[in-house]
């Protein structure tokens, strides 16, 4: 996981290579840069430039933002 630009904004990078934007109230996701998490939470795709808002299963796998609701540390170093 990896501080974002700004405050309070973090993103992880998934086994796929995608990139994630993760938002959060009920975690403190600070505590965790730098390490190898496993989040789990409500995924919702970034909606490209002309694009409807309903996406199909295969755009739903594009980078996006996940609300985190849970969030598991797997190791204290990234991969």
């Amino acid at each position: 996981m990896q501080k974002g630009d700004e405050a309070n904004e973090f993103a992880i990078t998934g086994e796929d290579g995608k990139t994630y934007q993760l938002r959060n109230s009920a975690v403190d996701l600070s505590k965790h840069v730098g390490h190898t998490v496993t989040i789990t939470g409500t995924f919702k795709a970034e909606k490209k430039e002309g694009q409807s808002a309903e996406y199909s299963q295969q755009e739903a796998t594009e980078s996006g933002t996940i609300q985190v609701a849970t969030l598991k540390m797997v190791s204290d170093k990234c991969k």
